[in-house]
């Protein structure tokens, strides 16, 4: 119902007398009545004719590129800079673990392309790096359990690695820690390489939720 029929069913029941209209009130009414659409109409008018000056046309304007444009950008820049950080964490951590597994694997198998040298150097590189990306991750995602998982994924790391040195009639109970702590079936052997891939695979399965968690985190610093 629009502002005019409205007031003029109100105007209708006021102006009834003993149940007939009054024609001298009836008369006073529309007459009030045009008076107040000519009001609104003009009310009307005078809002367009408002939005359509130069003024307010220059002061909208104003609004949208001081504080609706900037907005969005700094958002957008926010954006994309997340996505700088994450894919270039993503790769640091996924680099440093696949080197450090290729060389536990290399050892393992009795490579001779890998000398204890160059075996002692992976494992020192990845202390080296799996700190430094530990750093990063803290600086990033401190409002997650992301740090304290890196962590405790590069312990296991280092078990793995560990595992190639230790005597082998402590090989199978330290094996079998391994393998609980990677949510494996206990009773695997160190030697066969079934179950030593059944180990790699873990910390392979591992990474991936890790990397997957990078991903769908916030970046702390970017608000």
């Amino acid at each position: 119902m629009g502002p005019g029929s409205h007031f003029r069913a109100l105007l209708a029941e006021a102006l009834m007398k003993d149940g007939k209209p009054s024609e001298s009130r009836l008369e006073l009414g529309l007459s009030g009545q045009t008076c107040f659409l000519k009001a609104y109409q003009g009310h009307r008018n005078l809002m367009v004719e408002l939005l359509k000056h130069p003024l307010t046309i220059l002061l909208v304007g104003a609004l949208i590129s001081g504080l609706l444009i900037p907005r969005f950008t700094l958002r957008w820049q926010n954006h994309q800079k997340a996505l700088e950080i994450k894919t270039q964490l993503v790769s640091e951590l996924s680099k440093s673990i696949m080197e450090i597994i290729m060389a536990i694997q290399y050892a393992h198998l009795g490579a001779e392309s890998l000398k204890q040298a160059d075996f002692d150097k992976a494992y020192l590189d990845w202390e080296i790096e799996s700190a430094v990306i530990g750093t990063k991750l803290q600086a990033y995602f401190s409002d997650t359990t992301i740090p304290t998982e890196w962590t405790t994924f590069s312990a296991l790391i280092t078990d793995f690695y560990a595992l190639e040195g230790v005597a082998p009639n402590e090989r199978s109970k330290f094996t079998e820690v391994l393998a609980r702590k990677l949510g494996a079936p206990t009773d695997l052997k160190h030697q066969d390489l079934g179950d030593w891939l059944a180990l790699k695979n873990r910390l392979l399965e591992r990474k991936s939720a890790l990397i997957q968690q990078v991903l769908l985190a916030k970046v702390s610093v970017l608000g």
